[in-house]
């Protein structure tokens, strides 16, 4: 799955799937379970921002820390733990 990553004034890392799809799959099965999202999810702990920092380059963290946004890949099964209550039961 294709993420951007981008940082807010308070240092948290906001990550969206790039695909609208996938956006719009996250937010219905997210409402399943009586959760209301928007397909976002906001990373504010150092342990949460290193499950995807590690996946950066050295150029995309940096960027990153700079403020620019950046996108990346990873497995979807992963990207989708990001969200939790098993979203990533989607991409089996």
């Amino acid at each position: 799955m294709l993420l951007n990553l981008s940082t807010d004034r308070l240092g948290s890392i906001i990550v969206s799937p790039v695909s609208e799809r996938w956006k719009n799959r996250i937010i219905g099965h997210m409402a399943f379970f009586g959760v209301e999202s928007d397909g976002t999810v906001y990373l504010q702990s150092e342990e949460e921002k290193d499950s995807i920092l590690r996946d950066l380059s050295p150029s995309k963290a940096r960027d990153l820390d700079y403020g620019w946004d950046v996108r990346i890949r990873v497995p979807d099964w992963e990207a989708l733990h990001l969200w939790g209550w098993d979203a990533h039961t989607m991409a089996e």
